[in-house]
């Protein structure tokens, strides 16, 4: 197996849309501690509700068309109602949708949610079973409690070097923790090249990687796997990534400028293109502003056009940060942030150098490689 992809258990993949037929399904569920609360179905990107129900005490039905036995993690939200219905720190579970009919059982305990069984799921009843394989499972719980009791006890004395030191070890281990448990669940691929739940598991703890990686995490499972959710996010994930490799064409976009103007960025063929992706809060990216003024002084009548890419969600912080940086050349505000899959960067700064033809001809520049690659390029 590659070193290579013995990556973190950190971060979800970015949901692309899979298309699937959907089939009536029939959830009923009893949720100790529900009391009359509301309960959400959410698809697997954990934003899109798909349905909504009240809760009968502690028992909740819902009919919904959602496409069923695709491998893809489903998620039950519980919000509590009431003068005395506390804020859950934990309120969402995940399950899968294989059979017509489910009946799940959970309770609230604390602030969080447990799910305690879906029936018939033989995906979770797997799913299960290799939380129950992978040794690392319980050294992450007790790793993760560890932590926020050190969370606990800064909140209450912030100052004291022992909690602070306490607080910094305990973020380690959790961190080691989960690494080691992501890379037990990469180990147990060859032995469940088929499985939805494996699959599931390896994608949705997926920590941002090269394409080759993802290549190489996949080619692990059966070919088959690919036509299932996360199989295919993953191919789909491959695919944009080639299509933005150095000598492939510059995907296309229109962002908004400072004046509200949409810009395309095959609108600027027949220069030279400069993109730098960054954003306000971003302390590297700051420390690239000086020398992309400079080249744009000295080549804005080069025949190169430097186009920076922000990808700040609050437009006022961006035209700040434009403002106080003295930043005169184009910008374009990307606040969906779609050039990040489009353009595969997972790290700011990113600087990508395309052609007068829209080819790209560099990626992934930063600091001294910016003018010696304009240099060679463009003179």
């Amino acid at each position: 197996m590659k070193k290579s992809i013995i990556i973190l258990f950190t971060a979800l993949l970015v949901f692309i849309p899979v298309y699937a037929v959907k089939n009536p399904v029939n959830i009923q569920g009893k949720i100790k501690g529900l009391s009359g609360g509301n309960v959400v179905l959410l698809d697997a990107d954990r934003t899109t509700e798909l349905a909504r129900v009240k809760g009968l005490k502690d028992s909740f039905k819902m009919n919904v068309n959602v496409e069923a036995g695709d491998g893809r993690f489903y998620y039950i939200k519980v919000s509590l109602i009431g003068k005395n219905a506390v804020k859950l720190r934990n309120p969402i579970v995940p399950f899968f949708i294989d059979s017509r009919r489910l009946a799940l059982e959970a309770q609230i305990i604390g602030s969080d949610l447990k799910l305690e069984s879906v029936l018939p799921s033989p995906t979770l009843d797997e799913y299960f079973q290799l939380i129950k394989q992978n040794s690392y499972s319980g050294i992450l719980s007790i790793a993760e409690n560890n932590y926020l009791e050190s969370i606990r006890l800064c909140d209450i004395s912030p100052n004291n070097p022992k909690n602070q030191e306490m607080l910094h070890d305990s973020f380690y281990y959790v961190n080691q923790a989960r690494t080691n448990l992501y890379n037990d669940y990469v180990h147990m691929i060859p032995t469940h090249p088929t499985s939805d739940a494996l699959l599931a598991i390896i994608c949705t703890g997926l920590k941002s990687t090269s394409i080759d990686d993802k290549v190489a995490l996949i080619s692990l499972f059966d070919k088959s796997m690919q036509d299932k959710f996360y199989g295919k996010q993953m191919m789909d994930a491959i695919h944009q990534a080639k299509a933005s490799e150095v000598g492939m064409s510059a995907p296309d976009f229109t962002l908004k400028d400072v004046n509200g103007n949409d810009v395309k960025l095959s609108s600027l063929r027949g220069h030279y293109v400069l993109l730098d992706f960054w954003a306000s809060w971003c302390g590297p990216c700051k420390s690239e502003f000086p020398s992309l003024k400079n080249i744009y002084a000295d080549y804005k009548d080069k025949n190169l056009i430097v186009v920076g890419v922000s990808i700040d969600t609050n437009q006022s912080d961006w035209l700040n940060a434009i403002q106080s940086n003295g930043l005169d050349y184009m910008q374009l505000l990307d606040s969906e942030r779609k050039t990040i899959e489009l353009y595969n960067y997972r790290g700011i700064p990113y600087l990508i150098l395309v052609s007068p033809q829209g080819v790209i001809l560099e990626r992934g520049l930063r600091g001294e490689q910016i003018s010696k690659k304009i240099l060679e390029r463009v003179l």
